[in-house]
């Protein structure tokens, strides 16, 4: 027989938090979980997508844009900035871009590397750069200021968070292997306040650890590494 041709498989935000509350016994596979149940599956599932935010998955990974501004050494990055997007977690890294399209990495700071610099202030071509995420609105700071006249832009490799699931409507924002992961991490999550019994628990983290390697370690990108003699 051939094949579906159909490669498209989505899974619904209640299909997730029944299926979990069904593993660790919440309810009889001939029943329905209570409301309640349902409602506080769905917070604790939200709560581990904001969790997995910090972990930078590729997917989450954006290029952004900013325009340098003459005299100006840090960039709102958040709701409140002038490119409004969600707060990125990380910065990986920057380029800054000439008029003509040419685009130059930029060294990356730590905050003790920005402490260091005694005149945050000076006026040349940017080439370092410090990101503050903070908590609503990240920080994104880059030395020499940029000087008048400058036409430059950054481009950033940064990350945004992983979006929440608050209606059953909702798509997850994961590609669709990590659907078996994010089921038995949020049973394990579920399972102390339903009671199951330790071993049980150790061999439901065991199998939610097997599909997150899984997934985790297909998250990654794929190159070439060069090993070269210093000289």
């Amino acid at each position: 027989m051939p094949t579906s041709g159909n490669s498209t498989f989505n899974l619904n935000r209640d299909s997730i938090v029944r299926r979990a509350l069904r593993m660790v016994g919440a309810f009889t596979s001939t029943d329905s979980p209570r409301p309640e149940q349902s409602a506080d599956a769905i917070q604790i599932l939200n709560t581990m997508l904001k969790t997995w935010s910090v972990e930078g998955f590729l997917w989450l990974r954006q290029f952004i844009n900013i325009t340098l501004v003459a005299g100006q050494n840090n960039y709102l990055l958040g709701p409140g900035s002038v490119v409004p997007i969600d707060r990125p977690i990380h910065v990986f890294n920057v380029n800054r871009k000439s008029s003509s399209g040419n685009e130059i990495p930029m060294i990356q700071l730590t905050r003790s590397d920005w402490m260091l610099i005694p005149n945050k202030t000076t006026q040349s071509t940017p080439v370092q750069f410090f990101y503050d995420a903070q908590t609503t609105n990240g920080a994104l700071y880059v030395w020499p200021c940029p000087q008048v006249g400058t036409t430059d832009t950054l481009v950033l490799d940064a990350d945004r968070q992983i979006d929440i699931m608050d209606d059953n409507l909702n798509d997850f924002d994961f590609p669709p292997q990590w659907y078996d992961a994010i089921v038995y991490s949020l049973a394990i999550r579920l399972a102390p306040e339903y009671g199951m019994p330790l071993g049980e628990r150790a061999q439901l983290q065991k199998e939610a650890s097997a599909f997150m390697l899984s997934v985790v370690t297909d998250d990654r990108d794929l190159g070439s590494i060069h090993f070269e003699v210093r000289r």
